[in-house]
């Protein structure tokens, strides 16, 4: 799923075209498809974001921690807004994992022209549709 997304896309259209220097935000990093996505979008050399909380993992670390350690840039999203401390980044990208309709209602402030949102999660995007780009589904 988090390769699909990130790189190949699935049925007849692409998804994400995620290679070196793209900026890609994983909204809900500690989750199993999440992890991965990190993980796979940090090998090639994109620059990856991603939200969390200081919760911690059945191991005892926490997830910020965790997902740190693979590849991420973190934002703790108890105490600060991804989107605003994004706000204007050019985000290629941005790969829902979560569902919270309040990530796709700020998705614009962080994506770029052409950028998509990308949901894994089961939500109905209210509105389905935001300055002329639909919320997509996977």
């Amino acid at each position: 799923t988090a390769f699909q997304a990130l790189f190949t896309g699935g049925h007849t259209s692409a998804l994400g075209n995620v290679g070196k220097g793209s900026k890609v935000v994983v909204l809900g990093g500690p989750t199993a498809v999440g992890a991965h996505a990190i993980q796979l979008a940090a090998a090639c050399g994109a620059e990856v974001f991603t939200t969390a909380s200081k919760n911690q993992m059945p191991s005892g670390q926490s997830k910020i921690d965790f997902c740190k350690e693979l590849g991420a840039t973190v934002f703790n999203y108890k105490e600060v807004d991804w989107s605003e401390e994004l706000k204007g980044h050019n985000v290629e990208l941005i790969f829902d994992c979560g569902g919270d309709n309040k990530d796709w209602l700020n998705a614009s402030k962080v994506l770029a022209p052409g950028g998509r949102f990308l949901t894994v999660s089961n939500m109905a995007p209210d509105p389905p549709e935001m300055d002329g780009r639909p919320c997509e589904f996977f």
